[in-house]
């Protein structure tokens, strides 16, 4: 007979726990008891295994943790609250900063705006008094213009006069001056030219005879008036035939006339007034210049290119005008 039979199961076992029963009193009220009668007490848990202790562990743990949560939550709320306050205290300070200045810009710029209106209507104001002055300042130039053309015409109608009024008269430039010298001695200057140009000169043929005052040191011109224009013309026409018949430099001089000292041209022409002798000046400088004759007739200035065409028309210089066009023409 085997006596050897397989061991009763057993409940595996938690660790801390024990094969005893685990409610003593039970198994002693039980095994006391009539079968069929079980009485059931509580069970004493251990505090640190039980689940109550636990689930108090974690809610503290939380309740910790929370408050740990609330706290910082409440440090960073009122170290944000300050922050903003800060913020929003500068933020007021700069606000109210842009706020003045963009009032003082409004008002600086209402101020420009006025300025630029004042300036605006000053402006106006000038052009306005500028139009007129300059309206009134063409005016006085077209005046001026014509009272130059005015002026002109009248210093021609004066040598006109002055013209007329001396038709008879020629002047002799270049004639050595005496130191105590008389008319008579004047006179005879006159005839003696007129004795080399072949036409007789009494002093009953001259009117009047005078020098003109002139420039230190030089000559000073004689004034020669006939007593009639035929006479006047003859002697000129007598002198400007025998200077063209001769070279240069046998044409009339001082030593034809007998004076003595160095041979010197003597150059006879009609006299003119003392604006036309500027212009025959400049008009024979030009002519010099650009190979041009030269001479007055008259009164009147003439130039004329120097060619064999006899028939070209001569030019009259009224003016230093005409000179300046011929000049820009060369």
């Amino acid at each position: 007979m085997n006596t050897q039979r397989t061991p009763p199961s057993t409940k595996s076992l938690r660790h801390g726990q024990s094969l005893s029963e685990s409610d003593l009193t039970s198994t002693a009220e039980t095994g006391n008891k009539p079968a069929g009668k079980v009485t059931i007490s509580n069970k004493r848990q251990r505090v640190d295994d039980s689940p109550n202790h636990e689930t108090n562990q974690f809610t503290s743990t939380f309740n910790d943790f929370k408050a740990e949560i609330m706290k910082m939550l409440t440090e960073w709320k009122t170290e944000n609250a300050d922050r903003l306050a800060i913020w929003k205290a500068e933020h007021d300070a700069i606000l109210s900063g842009l706020t003045k200045d963009i009032s003082d810009l409004k008002i600086q710029c209402s101020q420009i705006r006025e300025s630029h209106l004042e300036i605006d209507r000053s402006v106006k104001f000038v052009n306005t008094c500028y139009e007129e002055i300059k309206n009134k300042f063409d005016e006085i130039q077209k005046l001026r213009k014509e009272n130059d053309e005015r002026t002109v015409q009248l210093e021609q109608f004066i040598q006109d006069l002055q013209l007329q009024s001396r038709p008879a008269t020629i002047e002799l430039r270049n004639v050595p001056q005496k130191t105590k010298e008389t008319t008579d001695d004047l006179v005879a200057v006159v005839s003696a030219i007129g004795k080399v140009v072949d036409i007789a000169i009494e002093p009953s043929n001259l009117r009047d005879l005078y020098r003109l005052p002139g420039i230190s040191g030089t000559p000073r011109p004689i004034v020669a008036e006939f007593i009639s224009v035929p006479k006047r013309n003859e002697f000129l026409s007598n002198v400007r035939r025998y200077n063209k018949e001769r070279p240069i430099t046998d044409k009339l001089n001082t030593a034809s006339i007998g004076v003595p000292g160095d041979k010197k041209p003597i150059y006879v022409d009609e006299h003119l007034p003392p604006s036309k002798k500027k212009l025959f000046y400049d008009a024979r400088t030009f002519a010099k210049a650009n190979k041009f004759s030269c001479w007055n007739s008259h009164g009147r200035i003439l130039l004329r290119r120097d060619s064999n065409d006899l028939n070209e028309k001569p030019i009259q210089i009224k003016s230093a005008k005409c000179i300046l066009a011929l000049t820009k023409k060369q």
